[in-house]
């Protein structure tokens, strides 16, 4: 996994079956053409669950031929999460944190949350981690019979913003948000493209939160009986849904490098409060951008809104549009007038434009 700073993880969920006793790589049937489908979708990173380490060399060619990066649970904080063992240099929990955060990495898995006692440390691990003011996304997988989580798939929790505070994780279990924006693919069998609709706006919505580190899906597949995740029973990808995964991944792609740790305010905007519309300003630094999101769940909103071009005190001389994948290189330009900028709006329910701030 890239310790790169500037690496912003485009990531899912993958769950790898444990191999038979008799050392055959039997876990590993599909799992190169699971990576081809990761990375025509626009993934670059799985999130690795399950997988022997005997299988690791492979699983890393793997991805590597497919350009991925493949995130592991952490050693030293899978041990601690599952026994409370800790490394001979980390006498308490704290020394774990630090030693972890002094890698530099972005994101650090616990692996699997097995009962109570399991979920307590991963909790306080996950706590200790974003005391500091910089602190990576922190995730564990919790299984569906350990008695956190009574939904009968697994989920996973994880680390909040720098200086955030908890909140209640989706589904009534008590967890800590992440930096990353989250997407639960996870579907009862049978409703493959319900949610399909709901997951774009899910995004924008992470962003102007202030998760603009990176984005996860959970999951590619569901291991509980009655679900699915990103494939459907048959493992493959219904167009819809695929179409409505690429539209988030190449926007990620072009959006989260840009945003990376940047402060989110929602701006009080007069002359759109007439428009379910969210004005959201982020700072990264001396950069600045401006997000325009339709709140909306089933409304087009097709009209121009007029701002006031002073964003924190510092007058803009433009806007220029972020575009939204490939098609584009140069966005348009909006200019400002007597310290006024016009912002076109033609967005669908959910739908978001972002611009730079020049």
């Amino acid at each position: 996994m890239s310790t790169d700073r500037n690496f912003s993880p485009v990531a899912v969920w993958y769950s790898l079956p444990s191999g038979g006793d008799d050392g055959s790589n039997a876990a590993l049937d599909g799992t190169a053409g699971d990576f081809a489908t990761m990375s025509d979708l626009g993934f670059n990173t799985v999130l690795l669950d399950g997988a022997a380490e005997r299988d690791r060399q492979i699983l890393d060619d793997l991805a590597d031929k497919h350009g991925l990066h493949i995130l592991r649970p952490d050693p030293d904080a899978e041990a601690y999460v599952s026994s409370g063992r800790l490394p001979l240099e980390c006498w308490w929990p704290w020394a774990l944190a630090w030693h972890t955060q002094r890698r530099g990495v972005e994101i650090v898995s616990f692996g699997a949350v097995t009962d109570l006692e399991s979920g307590v440390r991963a909790r306080t691990l996950a706590d200790l981690h974003h005391k500091r003011d910089w602190a990576p996304a922190t995730f564990a997988v919790i299984a569906p019979d350990s008695g956190v989580f009574p939904a009968g798939v697994p989920v996973t929790f994880c680390g909040h913003t720098p200086r955030g505070n908890p909140a209640p994780v989706e589904g009534g279990t008590t967890g800590v948000r992440g930096n990353l924006a989250e997407i639960s693919a996870i579907q009862p069998t049978g409703s493959h493209d319900a949610a399909c609709a709901e997951w774009l706006a899910g995004f924008h919505r992470a962003l102007a939160s202030g998760q603009t580190s990176g984005v996860v899906f959970d999951r590619f597949r569901a291991t509980g009986a009655g679900w699915v995740g990103i494939v459907d029973e048959r493992g493959t990808v219904p167009s819809r849904r695929a179409s409505a995964i690429k539209r988030i991944t190449k926007r990620a792609s072009k959006w989260l490098p840009r945003l990376r740790r940047a402060a989110a305010r929602r701006l009080d905007v007069a002359a759109a409060s007439h428009l379910p519309l969210e004005v959201v300003l982020f700072t990264a630094g001396r950069r600045q951008f401006l997000m325009v999101l339709n709140a909306s769940p089933d409304r087009f909103v097709r009209e121009p809104i007029g701002l006031s071009a002073q964003f924190d005190g510092r007058l803009a001389n433009r806007l220029v549009a972020v575009p939204i994948d490939d098609t584009s290189a140069v966005g348009e330009v909006l200019p400002v007038r007597r310290s006024r900028v016009t912002v076109p709006v033609d967005l669908g329910p959910g739908d978001a434009r972002l611009y730079e701030v020049f």
